[in-house]
């Protein structure tokens, strides 16, 4: 199984874990707290049957997002359920690609929290990261060079999105600024 784990982490021992997630505080023990750690800054894996009961334990938790299939398309589908912001963290201080520079500047100025599916139909259709489109004075225009008669309805972009051309590279630069402490998921 493939997961993500989601959340911030408020408190951390040898063998527990405090993740906020919303306005909640769940605590994990033991093999839990593995498992979400593991997942903290990036994709992982497992096929044990007992790491696949608690994973499904804490996705129904809203801690995990998981897929049954290690591939790009699950890849891309976890990361559609997750919601990325800019971290206050950047412990590393590491340089960024020019993706990776566009997708934090769409994160950061945005004025709105974008899907997953709405970063990759920018970067799809190179819609520039410009004044005239960032902050909430401007949300309106960005909705509008994302949205289209084509795409409106629900699960419409998500669905033309898979077939993007930049998917994979869009999922990796996400998950590199992860790595790089650069967003957190929640």
């Amino acid at each position: 199984m493939l997961y993500l784990s989601k959340g911030i982490i408020r408190k951390h021992t040898n063998s527990t874990i405090s993740v906020i997630r919303g306005e909640q505080t769940i605590i994990l023990n033991n093999s839990k707290a593995d498992l979400w750690s593991k997942g903290k800054f990036g994709f992982a894996v497992t096929d044990s049957k007992s790491d696949i009961d608690e994973l499904l334990g804490m996705e129904n938790m809203g801690l995990v997002e998981c897929e049954s299939e290690n591939n790009t398309v699950s890849q891309y589908f976890i990361l559609t359920r997750c919601v990325f912001c800019a971290s206050d963290e950047k412990i590393l201080k590491l340089s960024l690609s020019k993706l990776e520079k566009d997708i934090m500047t769409w994160i950061e100025k945005a004025g709105i929290r974008l899907s997953v599916a709405e970063i990759i139909y920018l970067i799809e259709n190179k819609i520039k990261p410009t004044k005239d489109l960032f902050y909430e004075e401007n949300r309106q225009a960005l909705v509008e060079q994302i949205y289209t008669i084509d795409n409106i309805a629900d699960n419409i972009l998500e669905n033309q999105m898979q077939e993007a051309t930049c998917r994979d590279e869009v999922v990796n630069a996400l998950i590199s600024l992860l790595r790089k402490r650069y967003l957190m998921v929640l």
